[in-house]
């Protein structure tokens, strides 16, 4: 059968071949990035610095928390003289 016939063309064909570029750097930054990230979960972690400007010392990422947003970000139906209004009464 034809397809029966591509696969062992495939199989058949060398390791190196296959590879491009495009492929070799995309694997290769795969490996770096996997390597960085198994060392750096074994570091401790450090303190952030404390500014002068902050009341306290920087939080990190996961330690943030996103602000509540003050205006829905869709409406029902509003007319162009009411979106104004309804703005200024939420905030």
């Amino acid at each position: 059968m034809y397809t029966e016939h591509m696969q062992r063309e495939a199989a058949a064909s060398s390791f190196w071949s296959d590879w491009t570029t495009s492929s070799f750097v995309s694997r290769l930054s795969n490996v770096l990035w996997h390597a960085f990230q198994s060392v750096n979960r074994r570091l401790p972690e450090g303190e952030l610095p404390t500014p002068k400007w902050a009341s306290g010392k920087l939080l990190k990422s996961y330690e943030r928390s996103a602000p509540p947003l003050g205006f829905p970000r869709s409406t029902d139906s509003l007319c162009p003289r009411c979106v104004p209004e309804a703005r200024t009464a939420i905030i």
